[in-house]
């Protein structure tokens, strides 16, 4: 006869879901019977950081009825599929502590693909500031209801959290919108956005990479330059840059409580294989501040992407894997058709010490410019 496992004493189950530290395995634990799910909480507290999932592209116009999203795990090479309703329609704008940000229209929402947790920030145009930008050359400023039709004709670029909004309901949420790189800012429990004044006359490209950094979110162009905003103070902070000028793609990413990093993407030098080159800095904002050529980052693993914010782990936490690394989800143009260009996505391997460049195969495929990009997501249960 066989055993009952769905019999087996309470205590022991517990014992034994805290001896798993891999969340898929958590998941399916907790998935065989209602006994086993009742014996192992639905958010674990033992489970250690965990590799990063990458969500591929999907098709986010109304007319997709598929709920169905594909995940990339980088630790078994497997695809996931989840059912996810909550995105039909709706662009994905971000990734940022194991939270989705998904728009449509003006609507912008928060959503964590493993538990389907949901959260509504108010639409983007409840900004009660008056706009202030460059139209022709001339300056200009918008009243508020005038604002709100101008917000609706833009979109976000790309947006990140300062923390998970699950554990902290102070949490901010800092977003890039398309029209002008100008920022706006608002807390979960706000009714409205805040537009950061200043950010268009200094953001004279759009090509923004936000990160946030012991309490400050910071903010680089495309050339270089780097500002420090709190959102308790109208201040800003902006850093001298040394770089050369160059459209090259910047991105920030939080190394730790005393590093952060600023990595180049440069697109005309190439690796020691022939591959696609990256620079990384550190930037130094404790006194005066300055810009630092870093050649090994240590056992850090750094995870890049054009709208998720941009993270670090560390490697010494998962076998088989080493530091020093940087992966980047990166789009190669194929071919130009009426109803949008096609592109290929892949993800960059670079290893600094190696100077060597490689491809890690993910089956992203193909698909259409303006669907929704592939970007990494942490999987929590937070």
């Amino acid at each position: 006869m066989a055993p009952d496992w769905s019999q087996l004493p309470a205590e022991l189950l517990e014992i034994i879901s805290t001896k798993i530290i891999f969340i898929t395995d958590y998941l399916r634990f907790r998935a065989v019977c209602t006994s086993w799910r009742s014996a192992s909480p639905a958010r674990p507290r033992h489970l250690p950081p965990q590799l990063p999932w990458l969500l591929l592209p999907y098709d986010p116009s109304p007319d997709n009825a598929d709920p169905r999203r594909l995940f990339f795990d980088l630790r078994d090479r497997r695809i996931h599929q989840l059912d996810l309703p909550e995105t039909r329609g709706k662009r994905l704008r971000g990734s940022s502590h194991g939270w989705l940000v998904l728009e449509r229209h003006v609507a912008i929402s928060l959503l964590n693909p493993v538990t389907r947790a949901h959260i509504q920030l108010p639409p983007l145009n409840t900004s009660p500031k008056f706009l202030y930008f460059l139209l022709s050359g001339k300056a200009h400023f918008i009243p508020a209801p005038d604002a709100g039709e101008m917000l609706e004709l833009c979109s976000i670029k790309n947006v990140t959290l300062s923390s998970n909004p699950a554990l902290n309901s102070d949490c901010i949420v800092m977003a890039v919108l398309q029209m002008e790189g100008i920022l706006a800012f608002c807390r979960i429990r706000d009714e409205s956005w805040t537009i950061v004044w200043d950010s268009y006359f200094f953001f004279d490209d759009k090509n923004i990479d936000v990160t946030y950094h012991n309490g400050r979110f910071y903010a680089v162009t495309a050339h270089g330059q780097v500002t420090v905003y709190d959102v308790n103070s109208p201040q800003r902070i902006v850093l001298p840059s040394k770089l050369q000028y160059s459209w090259d793609q910047k991105y920030l990413v939080d190394q730790s409580a005393q590093e952060l990093l600023m990595v180049e993407w440069n697109f005309k030098s190439r690796s020691a294989n022939g591959g696609t080159k990256y620079d990384v800095f550190k930037l130094d904002v404790d006194g005066r501040p300055k810009l630092l050529k870093v050649e090994d980052i240590g056992n850090s693993m750094l995870f890049l992407g054009g709208t998720n914010r941009c993270f670090c782990l560390s490697a010494v936490n998962f076998d088989g894997w080493r530091g020093n690394f940087i992966y980047h989800t990166v789009p190669y143009f194929l071919q130009r058709y009426e109803d949008g260009d096609l592109v290929s996505h892949a993800v960059n391997s670079f290893s600094l010490e190696d100077d060597c460049t490689m491809q890690i195969a993910c089956n992203l495929g193909v698909s259409l410019l303006h669907w929704s990009p592939p970007m990494w997501v942490t999987p929590s249960l937070f």
